[in-house]
Protein backbone atom coordinates (compact mmCIF):
# COMPACT_ATOMS: atom_id res chain seq x y z
CA UNK A 1 0.00 0.00 0.00
CA UNK A 2 1.00 3.21 -0.51
CA UNK A 3 1.57 5.74 2.43
CA UNK A 4 -2.01 7.53 1.72
CA UNK A 5 -3.64 4.12 1.44
CA UNK A 6 -2.33 2.68 4.77
CA UNK A 7 -3.40 6.08 6.81
CA UNK A 8 -6.28 6.07 8.84
CA UNK A 9 -7.98 2.83 8.63
CA UNK A 10 -7.31 1.96 4.67
CA UNK A 11 -4.72 -0.61 6.10
CA UNK A 12 -7.56 -3.20 7.41
CA UNK A 13 -8.87 -3.14 4.11
CA UNK A 14 -5.90 -5.04 3.53
CA UNK A 15 -6.01 -7.34 6.37
CA UNK A 16 -8.14 -10.73 6.25
CA UNK A 17 -11.49 -10.31 6.46
CA UNK A 18 -11.77 -13.28 8.98
CA UNK A 19 -8.87 -11.40 11.03
CA UNK A 20 -10.62 -8.19 10.71
CA UNK A 21 -13.42 -8.02 13.77
CA UNK A 22 -10.79 -9.58 16.32
CA UNK A 23 -8.13 -7.01 14.95
CA UNK A 24 -9.95 -4.21 15.35
CA UNK A 25 -11.31 -4.96 18.77
CA UNK A 26 -7.63 -5.91 19.78
CA UNK A 27 -6.46 -2.42 18.41
CA UNK A 28 -9.05 -0.33 20.11
CA UNK A 29 -8.39 -2.08 23.45
CA UNK A 30 -4.76 -1.02 22.94
CA UNK A 31 -5.66 2.30 22.44
CA UNK A 32 -8.10 2.67 25.09
CA UNK A 33 -5.93 1.14 28.06
CA UNK A 34 -2.60 2.80 26.75
CA UNK A 35 -1.54 -1.17 26.48
CA UNK A 36 1.33 -2.47 23.89
CA UNK A 37 0.35 -3.66 21.15
CA UNK A 38 1.12 -7.33 19.84
CA UNK A 39 -0.75 -9.93 17.47
CA UNK A 40 -0.53 -12.30 14.77
CA UNK A 41 -3.06 -11.83 11.62
CA UNK A 42 -3.25 -12.05 7.94
CA UNK A 43 -2.65 -9.58 4.99
CA UNK A 44 -4.27 -10.34 1.56
CA UNK A 45 -1.64 -9.45 -0.84
CA UNK A 46 -3.12 -7.10 -4.08
CA UNK A 47 -1.60 -10.07 -6.56
CA UNK A 48 -2.92 -13.02 -4.21
CA UNK A 49 -1.76 -15.16 -1.91
CA UNK A 50 -1.97 -14.64 1.87
CA UNK A 51 1.14 -13.39 4.69
CA UNK A 52 0.71 -14.18 8.30
CA UNK A 53 2.28 -11.01 9.90
CA UNK A 54 3.46 -10.40 13.71
CA UNK A 55 2.76 -6.82 14.13
CA UNK A 56 4.20 -5.37 17.72
CA UNK A 57 3.62 -1.61 18.36
CA UNK A 58 4.09 0.95 21.07
CA UNK A 59 2.91 4.13 22.29
CA UNK A 60 4.89 7.42 21.68
CA UNK A 61 4.09 9.96 24.36
CA UNK A 62 4.61 13.63 24.57
CA UNK A 63 5.67 15.96 26.84
CA UNK A 64 3.34 15.92 29.30
CA UNK A 65 2.79 12.42 29.00
CA UNK A 66 0.02 11.88 26.54
CA UNK A 67 0.44 9.35 23.68
CA UNK A 68 1.21 11.28 20.30
CA UNK A 69 1.75 8.31 18.04
CA UNK A 70 2.39 4.69 18.07
CA UNK A 71 5.99 3.02 16.76
CA UNK A 72 6.22 -0.58 15.57
CA UNK A 73 7.04 -3.07 13.28
CA UNK A 74 5.24 -5.65 10.96
CA UNK A 75 7.44 -8.69 10.73
CA UNK A 76 6.06 -11.86 7.88
CA UNK A 77 5.82 -15.04 9.32
CA UNK A 78 4.26 -17.03 7.12
CA UNK A 79 7.08 -19.34 6.98
CA UNK A 80 6.44 -20.11 10.55
CA UNK A 81 3.25 -19.99 10.10
CA UNK A 82 3.08 -22.60 7.78
CA UNK A 83 6.03 -24.61 9.47
CA UNK A 84 3.61 -24.50 12.71
CA UNK A 85 0.32 -26.20 10.53
CA UNK A 86 2.70 -28.93 8.86
CA UNK A 87 3.70 -29.82 13.11
CA UNK A 88 -0.13 -29.54 13.79
CA UNK A 89 -1.24 -32.06 10.84
CA UNK A 90 1.69 -34.05 11.71
CA UNK A 91 0.02 -34.02 15.00
CA UNK A 92 -3.29 -34.41 14.70
CA UNK A 93 -2.26 -37.80 12.34
CA UNK A 94 -0.59 -39.08 15.10
CA UNK A 95 -3.09 -38.24 17.87
CA UNK A 96 -5.61 -40.57 15.05
CA UNK A 97 -3.00 -43.47 14.69
CA UNK A 98 -3.29 -42.93 18.78
CA UNK A 99 -6.76 -43.16 19.43
CA UNK A 100 -7.04 -45.72 16.69
CA UNK A 101 -4.12 -48.06 17.78
CA UNK A 102 -6.41 -47.58 21.30
CA UNK A 103 -9.56 -48.30 20.07
CA UNK A 104 -8.29 -51.77 18.18
CA UNK A 105 -6.61 -52.63 21.25
CA UNK A 106 -10.06 -52.20 23.23
CA UNK A 107 -11.52 -53.96 20.29
CA UNK A 108 -8.98 -56.82 20.24
CA UNK A 109 -9.98 -57.25 23.78
CA UNK A 110 -13.56 -57.81 23.42
CA UNK A 111 -12.96 -59.69 20.81
CA UNK A 112 -10.61 -62.10 23.02
CA UNK A 113 -13.68 -61.79 25.62
CA UNK A 114 -16.68 -62.60 22.71
CA UNK A 115 -14.31 -65.83 21.44
CA UNK A 116 -13.62 -67.17 25.48
CA UNK A 117 -17.39 -66.67 25.77
CA UNK A 118 -18.62 -68.07 22.75
CA UNK A 119 -16.52 -71.08 23.19
CA UNK A 120 -18.21 -71.62 26.62
CA UNK A 121 -21.56 -71.36 25.61
CA UNK A 122 -23.96 -74.38 25.28
CA UNK A 123 -26.36 -73.64 22.56
CA UNK A 124 -26.65 -71.02 19.35
CA UNK A 125 -29.42 -69.26 21.47
CA UNK A 126 -26.82 -68.22 24.20
CA UNK A 127 -24.56 -67.59 21.70
CA UNK A 128 -26.81 -65.03 20.24
CA UNK A 129 -27.12 -63.37 23.15
CA UNK A 130 -23.39 -63.04 23.96
CA UNK A 131 -23.18 -61.41 20.26
CA UNK A 132 -26.07 -59.17 20.82
CA UNK A 133 -24.36 -57.24 23.91
CA UNK A 134 -20.78 -57.32 22.95
CA UNK A 135 -21.81 -56.57 19.38
CA UNK A 136 -22.73 -53.20 20.54
CA UNK A 137 -19.47 -52.70 21.88
CA UNK A 138 -17.80 -53.82 18.80
CA UNK A 139 -19.24 -51.76 16.58
CA UNK A 140 -20.86 -48.61 18.66
CA UNK A 141 -21.26 -46.54 15.02
CA UNK A 142 -22.24 -49.29 13.24
CA UNK A 143 -25.99 -50.41 12.86
CA UNK A 144 -25.97 -54.47 11.71
CA UNK A 145 -27.19 -57.63 11.94
CA UNK A 146 -26.55 -61.66 11.62
CA UNK A 147 -28.49 -63.79 9.66
CA UNK A 148 -28.24 -67.53 10.17
CA UNK A 149 -28.71 -70.10 6.72
CA UNK A 150 -31.48 -72.83 7.79
CA UNK A 151 -31.13 -76.24 7.90
CA UNK A 152 -32.54 -76.54 4.37
CA UNK A 153 -30.33 -73.85 3.19
CA UNK A 154 -32.72 -71.74 1.29
CA UNK A 155 -33.33 -68.97 3.70
CA UNK A 156 -31.52 -66.69 5.53
CA UNK A 157 -32.82 -66.25 9.42
CA UNK A 158 -31.92 -63.10 11.31
CA UNK A 159 -31.22 -64.49 14.43
CA UNK A 160 -30.32 -60.62 15.74
CA UNK A 161 -29.95 -57.21 15.06
CA UNK A 162 -29.04 -53.63 16.72
CA UNK A 163 -29.20 -50.20 15.71
CA UNK A 164 -32.18 -49.69 13.28
CA UNK A 165 -30.27 -51.87 10.68
CA UNK A 166 -32.93 -52.94 7.77
CA UNK A 167 -34.00 -56.74 9.20
CA UNK A 168 -36.06 -58.51 7.53
CA UNK A 169 -37.15 -62.13 9.51
CA UNK A 170 -36.03 -63.97 6.93
CA UNK A 171 -34.42 -63.41 2.87
CA UNK A 172 -33.31 -65.78 0.41
CA UNK A 173 -29.00 -66.49 0.48
CA UNK A 174 -29.32 -65.16 -3.49
CA UNK A 175 -30.23 -61.72 -2.02
CA UNK A 176 -26.96 -60.94 -0.34
CA UNK A 177 -23.93 -60.42 -2.76
CA UNK A 178 -21.30 -61.67 0.18
CA UNK A 179 -23.50 -64.79 0.05
CA UNK A 180 -23.67 -65.07 -3.79
CA UNK A 181 -19.56 -64.86 -4.18
CA UNK A 182 -18.56 -65.91 -0.67
CA UNK A 183 -16.58 -62.63 -0.12
CA UNK A 184 -17.04 -59.27 1.53
CA UNK A 185 -19.41 -57.07 -0.11
CA UNK A 186 -18.97 -53.60 0.35
CA UNK A 187 -21.55 -50.97 -1.11
CA UNK A 188 -20.70 -47.13 -1.25
CA UNK A 189 -23.35 -45.14 -2.92
CA UNK A 190 -22.53 -43.38 -6.58
CA UNK A 191 -19.71 -45.64 -6.56
CA UNK A 192 -21.32 -48.30 -8.85
CA UNK A 193 -21.37 -51.21 -6.21
CA UNK A 194 -24.45 -53.44 -6.64
CA UNK A 195 -26.96 -53.49 -3.71
CA UNK A 196 -27.71 -56.43 -1.87
CA UNK A 197 -31.68 -56.79 -2.57
CA UNK A 198 -32.22 -57.99 1.40
CA UNK A 199 -31.91 -54.26 2.23
CA UNK A 200 -35.54 -53.52 0.83
CA UNK A 201 -36.30 -50.34 0.92
CA UNK A 202 -33.36 -49.01 3.29
CA UNK A 203 -30.80 -46.59 1.03
CA UNK A 204 -27.73 -46.85 3.41
CA UNK A 205 -24.75 -45.08 2.25
CA UNK A 206 -22.02 -47.46 2.64
CA UNK A 207 -22.71 -50.79 3.87
CA UNK A 208 -20.37 -54.19 4.54
CA UNK A 209 -21.59 -57.84 4.52
CA UNK A 210 -19.20 -60.23 5.13
CA UNK A 211 -19.90 -63.97 4.97
CA UNK A 212 -19.60 -66.58 7.41
CA UNK A 213 -17.83 -69.69 6.08
CA UNK A 214 -16.39 -73.03 7.62
CA UNK A 215 -15.25 -75.47 5.40
CA UNK A 216 -15.94 -73.45 1.90
CA UNK A 217 -19.61 -73.65 3.00
CA UNK A 218 -21.63 -70.78 3.79
CA UNK A 219 -23.34 -70.53 7.23
CA UNK A 220 -24.24 -67.22 7.37
CA UNK A 221 -24.08 -63.02 7.03
CA UNK A 222 -22.82 -60.43 9.51
CA UNK A 223 -23.94 -57.30 7.79
CA UNK A 224 -22.62 -53.70 9.04
CA UNK A 225 -24.29 -50.02 8.19
CA UNK A 226 -23.56 -46.45 9.43
CA UNK A 227 -26.10 -45.89 12.31
CA UNK A 228 -26.67 -42.83 10.25
CA UNK A 229 -25.70 -40.43 7.20
CA UNK A 230 -23.43 -38.30 9.66
CA UNK A 231 -21.93 -40.97 10.84
CA UNK A 232 -18.44 -41.64 9.36
CA UNK A 233 -18.21 -45.03 7.12
CA UNK A 234 -16.27 -48.28 8.30
CA UNK A 235 -12.34 -47.33 7.73
CA UNK A 236 -10.28 -49.81 5.69
CA UNK A 237 -9.12 -51.21 8.94
CA UNK A 238 -12.28 -51.40 10.78
CA UNK A 239 -13.42 -53.96 7.86
CA UNK A 240 -10.22 -55.91 8.25
CA UNK A 241 -11.27 -55.80 11.58
CA UNK A 242 -15.03 -56.85 10.80
CA UNK A 243 -13.70 -59.67 8.67
CA UNK A 244 -11.89 -61.40 11.76
CA UNK A 245 -14.95 -60.71 14.08
CA UNK A 246 -16.94 -62.69 11.28
CA UNK A 247 -14.63 -65.34 11.26
CA UNK A 248 -14.52 -65.53 15.12
CA UNK A 249 -18.02 -66.23 15.06
CA UNK A 250 -17.81 -68.25 12.15
CA UNK A 251 -15.58 -70.67 13.95
CA UNK A 252 -17.76 -70.77 17.16
CA UNK A 253 -21.09 -71.19 15.51
CA UNK A 254 -19.44 -74.56 13.92
CA UNK A 255 -17.69 -75.79 16.94
CA UNK A 256 -21.58 -75.39 18.41
CA UNK A 257 -23.40 -77.40 15.56
CA UNK A 258 -20.50 -79.87 15.95
CA UNK A 259 -21.07 -80.38 19.82
CA UNK A 260 -24.75 -80.03 19.07
CA UNK A 261 -24.98 -82.64 16.58
CA UNK A 262 -22.72 -84.81 18.54
CA UNK A 263 -25.05 -84.11 21.66
CA UNK A 264 -27.60 -85.11 19.68
CA UNK A 265 -26.02 -88.19 18.02
CA UNK A 266 -25.30 -89.38 21.63
CA UNK A 267 -29.21 -88.89 22.76
CA UNK A 268 -31.27 -89.79 19.58
CA UNK A 269 -31.89 -92.89 18.36
CA UNK A 270 -30.63 -92.95 14.34
CA UNK A 271 -33.44 -95.05 13.05
CA UNK A 272 -36.54 -93.19 14.53
CA UNK A 273 -35.04 -90.19 14.98
CA UNK A 274 -36.56 -90.19 18.24
CA UNK A 275 -34.52 -90.45 22.30
CA UNK A 276 -32.83 -93.46 22.99
CA UNK A 277 -33.13 -95.08 26.22
CA UNK A 278 -29.77 -93.14 27.68
CA UNK A 279 -31.84 -89.73 27.27
CA UNK A 280 -35.06 -91.58 28.87
CA UNK A 281 -32.74 -92.25 31.61
CA UNK A 282 -31.52 -88.75 32.12
CA UNK A 283 -34.95 -87.23 31.87
CA UNK A 284 -37.50 -88.96 32.95
CA UNK A 285 -35.80 -88.76 37.10
CA UNK A 286 -35.68 -85.17 36.49
CA UNK A 287 -39.73 -84.85 35.18
CA UNK A 288 -40.99 -87.17 38.25
CA UNK A 289 -39.08 -84.52 40.49
CA UNK A 290 -40.62 -81.46 39.35
CA UNK A 291 -44.36 -82.99 38.91
CA UNK A 292 -43.28 -83.86 42.92
CA UNK A 293 -42.34 -80.15 43.46
CA UNK A 294 -45.51 -79.14 41.45
CA UNK A 295 -48.09 -81.61 42.68
CA UNK A 296 -48.69 -82.67 39.04
CA UNK A 297 -49.27 -86.23 37.54
CA UNK A 298 -46.94 -87.97 35.31
CA UNK A 299 -48.37 -90.37 32.64
CA UNK A 300 -45.83 -93.16 31.50
CA UNK A 301 -46.67 -95.27 28.38
CA UNK A 302 -44.51 -98.31 26.92
CA UNK A 303 -45.98 -99.74 23.64
CA UNK A 304 -44.86 -103.13 21.60
CA UNK A 305 -45.32 -104.10 18.19
CA UNK A 306 -47.48 -106.82 18.28
CA UNK A 307 -45.83 -110.16 16.46
CA UNK A 308 -42.50 -108.34 15.32
CA UNK A 309 -40.40 -110.96 14.75
CA UNK A 310 -42.87 -113.04 12.77
CA UNK A 311 -42.55 -109.66 10.67
CA UNK A 312 -39.15 -109.33 10.43
CA UNK A 313 -38.95 -113.52 9.41
CA UNK A 314 -41.10 -112.55 6.75
CA UNK A 315 -39.92 -109.39 5.09
CA UNK A 316 -36.52 -109.04 6.36
CA UNK A 317 -34.49 -107.00 8.58
CA UNK A 318 -35.13 -103.98 5.69
CA UNK A 319 -38.62 -103.99 5.70
CA UNK A 320 -38.65 -104.58 9.61
CA UNK A 321 -36.32 -101.14 9.84
CA UNK A 322 -38.71 -99.26 7.83
CA UNK A 323 -41.96 -100.57 10.11
CA UNK A 324 -39.35 -98.88 12.55
CA UNK A 325 -38.97 -95.80 11.20
CA UNK A 326 -42.82 -95.51 10.15
CA UNK A 327 -43.92 -95.66 13.97
CA UNK A 328 -41.43 -93.54 15.17
CA UNK A 329 -42.52 -90.91 12.53
CA UNK A 330 -46.34 -91.24 13.78
CA UNK A 331 -45.29 -91.09 17.46
CA UNK A 332 -43.47 -88.28 17.03
CA UNK A 333 -46.48 -86.35 15.10
CA UNK A 334 -48.65 -87.12 18.05
CA UNK A 335 -46.62 -85.83 21.07
CA UNK A 336 -46.35 -82.36 22.50
CA UNK A 337 -43.53 -80.34 22.89
CA UNK A 338 -43.38 -81.29 26.20
CA UNK A 339 -43.22 -84.74 25.84
CA UNK A 340 -40.98 -87.13 25.83
CA UNK A 341 -40.88 -90.08 23.14
CA UNK A 342 -37.99 -92.85 22.96
CA UNK A 343 -36.98 -95.49 21.20
CA UNK A 344 -36.73 -98.12 24.50
CA UNK A 345 -35.39 -101.04 22.83
CA UNK A 346 -36.14 -103.36 19.66
CA UNK A 347 -39.58 -103.09 18.86
CA UNK A 348 -40.78 -100.92 22.50
CA UNK A 349 -41.39 -97.09 22.85
CA UNK A 350 -41.92 -95.20 25.91
CA UNK A 351 -43.49 -91.97 25.49
CA UNK A 352 -43.57 -89.52 29.26
CA UNK A 353 -46.56 -87.35 29.58
CA UNK A 354 -45.66 -84.08 31.81
CA UNK A 355 -49.00 -83.58 33.47
CA UNK A 356 -51.15 -86.48 32.22
CA UNK A 357 -53.25 -88.00 35.14
CA UNK A 358 -53.67 -92.05 34.10
CA UNK A 359 -57.30 -91.47 32.41
CA UNK A 360 -55.79 -88.68 30.13
CA UNK A 361 -52.69 -91.15 29.40
CA UNK A 362 -54.93 -94.04 28.59
CA UNK A 363 -57.25 -91.83 26.05
CA UNK A 364 -54.01 -91.34 24.34
CA UNK A 365 -52.94 -94.76 24.21
CA UNK A 366 -56.47 -96.05 22.74
CA UNK A 367 -55.64 -92.79 20.06
CA UNK A 368 -52.27 -94.30 19.41
CA UNK A 369 -53.12 -97.68 18.98
CA UNK A 370 -55.45 -96.77 16.56
CA UNK A 371 -53.93 -94.75 14.55
CA UNK A 372 -50.86 -97.84 14.56
CA UNK A 373 -53.80 -100.17 13.57
CA UNK A 374 -54.69 -98.06 10.47
CA UNK A 375 -51.07 -97.89 9.10
CA UNK A 376 -50.46 -99.25 5.73
CA UNK A 377 -47.03 -99.91 5.06
CA UNK A 378 -45.13 -100.91 2.14
CA UNK A 379 -40.75 -101.49 1.44
CA UNK A 380 -39.56 -101.36 -1.54
CA UNK A 381 -42.96 -101.21 -3.19
CA UNK A 382 -44.68 -103.78 -1.55
CA UNK A 383 -47.79 -104.01 0.50
CA UNK A 384 -46.64 -105.07 4.01
CA UNK A 385 -49.74 -104.95 5.53
CA UNK A 386 -50.82 -103.83 8.43
CA UNK A 387 -49.39 -103.90 12.52
CA UNK A 388 -50.73 -103.41 15.69
CA UNK A 389 -49.11 -102.35 19.42
CA UNK A 390 -49.96 -103.59 22.20
CA UNK A 391 -49.96 -100.91 25.12
CA UNK A 392 -49.14 -100.24 28.89
CA UNK A 393 -49.74 -97.54 30.73
CA UNK A 394 -49.10 -96.09 34.23
CA UNK A 395 -48.82 -92.80 36.30
CA UNK A 396 -47.04 -91.09 38.70
CA UNK A 397 -47.38 -90.63 41.40
CA UNK A 398 -50.16 -93.58 41.85
CA UNK A 399 -47.88 -96.55 40.71
CA UNK A 400 -44.54 -95.46 42.53
CA UNK A 401 -42.62 -92.35 43.40
CA UNK A 402 -39.60 -93.58 41.45
CA UNK A 403 -38.31 -93.80 37.77
CA UNK A 404 -37.87 -97.71 37.99
CA UNK A 405 -41.09 -97.95 40.06
CA UNK A 406 -43.27 -96.11 37.38
CA UNK A 407 -41.67 -97.67 34.45
CA UNK A 408 -41.83 -101.25 36.13
CA UNK A 409 -45.84 -100.74 36.25
CA UNK A 410 -45.89 -99.63 33.41
CA UNK A 411 -44.09 -102.31 31.94
CA UNK A 412 -46.57 -105.20 33.52
CA UNK A 413 -49.65 -103.41 31.92
CA UNK A 414 -47.64 -104.02 28.81
CA UNK A 415 -47.28 -108.10 29.34
CA UNK A 416 -50.79 -107.93 30.61
CA UNK A 417 -52.11 -106.75 27.11
CA UNK A 418 -49.92 -108.69 25.34
CA UNK A 419 -51.75 -111.50 27.33
CA UNK A 420 -54.74 -110.77 26.92
CA UNK A 421 -54.43 -111.01 23.33
CA UNK A 422 -52.24 -107.96 22.21
CA UNK A 423 -53.77 -104.45 19.94
CA UNK A 424 -55.18 -103.25 23.31
CA UNK A 425 -54.14 -101.00 26.04
CA UNK A 426 -53.69 -101.92 29.62
CA UNK A 427 -53.60 -100.25 32.90
CA UNK A 428 -51.42 -100.83 35.16
CA UNK A 429 -52.71 -102.00 38.84
CA UNK A 430 -52.19 -100.12 41.61
CA UNK A 431 -49.59 -100.96 44.26
CA UNK A 432 -50.43 -102.97 47.32
CA UNK A 433 -50.92 -101.08 50.38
Amino acid sequence: LSLEEALGDGWMKAVHPEDRERLAAEWDRTVREHQPFATEFRFVARAGGVHWVQSRASAIHGDQGEIVGYVGTVADISERKDSEQKLQDANDRMQEWVNELEQRTRDIGLLNELSNLLQSCLTAQEAYGMLQQIGLQLFPRQAGLLGVINASRNMVETVLAWGGAPAPESFSPEDCWALRRGRAHWYEAGLGAVRCAHLGQAEPHTYLCLPMMAHGEGLGVLHLQAVSAEAPALSASGRNFAQTVADSVSLALTNLKLRERLRDQSIRDVLTGLFNRRYLEETLDRELKRAEREQAPVGVLILDIDNFKRFNDSFGHAAGDDVLRSLGQLVGRQVRVEDIACRYGGEEFTLVLPGCALEVARQRAETLREQVRDLRLTHAGQPLGGITISVGVAAFPQHGATEAAVLRAADAALYQAKQAGRNQVALAALPAA
